[in-house]
């Protein structure tokens, strides 16, 4: 019967679009078009096809009867018009595969709302049909930076059935003030206009430095936030202007007579104004003599490398001042002293409250040239409370990530090498390194074959180009062999000590050709060095004992750099240089003497006195060495023949009496594994050194007491020294 029915309606259909003379024929055909087009364009249907005609027929069919449309919600059962809840009728031809969409020529009601004489459709086709009667609603106005302009999606419902669930539409067609205000906020103050105008450059590079300082000065309220900007574009872009394109023929117009018009005044985006010297308080560059380098400034208290970074090329890595890398920021030193004050026991930490008034008057005097930060707080603390802060009581590694100076090491290529949070230390681990870096940079200035001064005055530094980038060096005078050459050092420090000796290489040089005899010679050292080989060939402890007498003699402390400086030198009387030739050469020989007769003994010594006699030829080995003649601090130098005469003491005492040498060992022991540990970058630490010697002293007075010692010392003294030794 519903079969029937349909026939019936399709034939009355057909034979009235006949006694129209309505024509079903194909299109007649356009233009040729190229191969490239036909393969893009998708191909037409055949109007006189069964799907062509079926959606024509169902179009018609669906003016009328746009009431009755459905849309399916889980298998059979549908939403209509009005929230209607509507099941398919099961004798229906499409029950069995029930399309998305339908449309009913009836709807019965018994049991429940059933769709009869039910055909399939395409939601498309419903939209051009109800347009009257379709309501529009739009949500998520969005600015669109791709197409410069604003767009939304759109919701099309027609009798509460929801038929366009999420079309995306230009929603400055629609609502040009909500578009006018998105554009503005979105576009121009958020900066998602991609387009290329000289204002929203600058405006982006003024706010990038405002946000910069912010992150340097470590706070969040330097910045305004964006209305005071979005009332600066409204009160200036025409009302009309809602989207990139309108803009354009605006602007273009406009910036022909007021090319700054849209540019951001510094005072509009500032919610509040910095400290004035905040360049100097938290400067973007470290500038040491001779280099200047990046600091690049980081505001996330979660991150390890929150606070500053400093990046540098493995070649300018010994010229680095780690001492003054405690000082780069003096906006966060009154934070870093107090940090460091809330680190001391309570019982010290009580005496200085409150730590903020306490750290700033601190900070009222600078701190001294290579004092690190701990060194300058225990100073000061002295100096205005009589305060005695323990070197242990201070470390800057428990201080927060954003109070340490992080520091990057990169190649030529700008690669990392590697990264700390310690400069010195970072230093210590890369020196070879780093030295080789700079030397493969060929520098003009360098010469060998050096033998009188006869090249002028040596600058203080010289600078040369490598990889884009100024690498400044320390010239000096070096003593290589049997010569001097002019090289160039990596570190001002390195360059004074080898200048110094080479000085005083050639200094001796020029001397002995005036007056030979005047100084040692290789021959006069040929005997004392035959048996003492590890302490270096003839010529270097000639170098070595000629550098001693002439810097008793001479102020070679810093060496001449100029020439006329270095004839002054040479011109001055030399009476004294015999005396002092002959007393070091006493000394030396009366050390080498000493040193051979102890050796021997040590070499005879019975099995019960290996301890001792391991730990006597570790102390001699501390003494005397290769080069120790320079390297030995000249106020403890006249002493080494008494603490070796101690030595040769002490192996005949223990072996008269071993209990007493294990009992005065093992009292000894802990003093001397506090040396053994010292941190080498504290090795040339005043403190560290003067323990160093007190140990020796100490020596003297328990093992040889007979030889008296230089100055008053006991095992209660000492400990209490290496309490107050620096950690850091």
């Amino acid at each position: 019967m519903r079969m029937r029915e349909w026939q019936d309606l399709q034939r009355q259909i057909s034979d009235y679009a006949r006694q129209q003379k309505w024509s079903f024929s194909s299109p007649k055909p356009k233009q040729a078009e190229s191969p490239a087009n036909k393969q893009q364009r998708k191909p037409q249907q055949d109007p006189n096809s069964e799907q062509a005609i079926y959606a024509r027929i169902h179009q018609a069919l669906l003016s009328g009867l746009l009431s009755n449309i459905a849309r399916q919600v889980e298998n059979k059962n549908y939403t209509g018009a009005r929230s209607s809840q509507v099941s398919l009728f099961p004798g229906s031809n499409i029950y069995k595969k029930p399309p998305n969409w339908i449309v009913a020529a009836e709807l019965v009601e018994t049991s429940q709302l059933f769709a009869r004489t039910a055909a399939r459709i395409d939601r498309s086709w419903i939209e051009p049909l109800a347009e009257p009667l379709v309501r529009r609603s739009y949500n998520e106005p969005h600015w669109a930076a791709s197409r410069s302009d604003v767009y939304a999606f759109e919701k099309v419902t027609l009798f509460g059935l929801q038929i366009v669930d999420r079309r995306r539409v230009r929603y400055s067609d629609i609502d040009p003030v909500e578009s006018r205000r998105l554009f503005i906020r979105d576009g121009l103050v958020g900066d998602e206009f991609h387009q290329q105008y000289d204002f929203l450059v600058q405006n982006r590079e003024l706010i990038d430095e405002i946000e910069a300082l912010q992150i340097r000065t470590r706070r969040h309220d330097l910045l305004a936030d964006d209305e005071p900007r979005i009332e600066f574009f409204e009160q200036l872009i025409p009302a009309e202007v809602c989207n990139g394109y309108q803009f354009k023929i605006w602007y273009r117009q406009q910036v022909k007579q007021q090319p700054e018009l849209l540019c951001y005044p510094r005072e509009l985006i500032l919610e509040r104004s910095p400290t004035d010297d905040a360049d100097r308080l938290y400067p973007d560059q470290l500038r040491q003599p001779g280099i200047n380098l990046p600091l690049d400034y980081r505001f996330e208290p979660i991150k390890p490398d929150d606070g500053a970074t400093l990046t540098i090329r493995l070649a300018l890595l010994n010229q680095l001042d780690t001492v003054a890398c405690d000082y780069i920021i003096p906006g966060l030193l009154k934070e870093k002293i107090e940090t460091l004050l809330r680190q001391l026991p309570k019982p010290l930490r009580k005496q200085l409250v409150p730590l903020p008034d306490r750290a700033a008057e601190i900070l009222l005097q600078p701190a001294e040239s290579d004092e690190t930060v701990i060194e300058y707080l225990r100073r000061r603390v002295k100096e205005l409370t009589r305060l005695e802060i323990p070197a242990g009581a201070l470390s800057s590694e428990t201080l927060p990530a954003h109070l340490r100076m992080h520091v990057k090491l990169i190649d030529d290529d700008g690669l990392v090498i590697d990264q700390h949070d310690n400069a010195a230390e970072l230093q210590q681990k890369w020196q070879s390194e780093a030295q080789q870096a700079f030397g493969d940079v060929q520098q003009q200035i360098e010469r060998s074959d050096v033998t009188e001064w006869d090249f002028g005055d040596l600058p203080e530094w010289v600078d040369q180009q490598s990889a884009g980038q100024a690498i400044r060096g320390y010239p000096g005078l070096e003593i290589t062999g049997t010569k001097a050459a002019i090289k160039v050092f990596d570190n001002p420090k390195k360059a004074a000590i080898a200048h110094q000796q080479g000085c005083s290489w050639l200094l001796a040089r020029s001397l002995r050709k005036r007056q030979p005899g005047i100084l040692p010679t290789r021959h006069d050292l040929t005997e004392l060095a035959k048996g003492s080989a590890d302490l270096g060939t003839p010529q270097q402890l000639v170098n070595d004992l000629t550098q001693l007498i002439l810097s008793q003699i001479y102020e070679l402390s810093p060496a001449p750099t100029q020439e006329k400086h270095f004839r002054q030198l040479l011109n001055q009387p030399t009476e004294a240089l015999v005396t002092a030739n002959q007393t070091w050469m006493k000394l030396l020989t009366t050390l080498i003497g000493n040193r051979q007769r102890l050796n021997k003994s040590l070499r005879k010594l019975p099995i019960q006195l290996l301890d001792t006699g391991q730990q006597i030829q570790r102390q001699l080995g501390d003494l005397i060495y290769n080069g120790f003649l320079i390297s030995t601090p000249g106020y403890w130098l006249p002493h080494l023949p008494r603490y070796l005469e101690a030595m040769q003491v002490r192996l005949e005492r223990a072996d008269q009496d071993p209990q007493r040498e294990r009992r005065l060992r093992s009292q000894l022991q802990p003093l001397l594994k506090r040396w053994e540990n010292c941190p080498v970058l504290l090795r040339e630490h005043p403190d560290w050194i003067e323990y160093r010697w007190c140990l020796e002293e100490l020596r003297v007075s328990l093992f040889a007491q007979p030889l008296k010692t230089h100055r008053s010392v006991s095992l209660e003294k000492i400990a209490k020294m290496a309490k107050g030794l620096p950690r850091e």
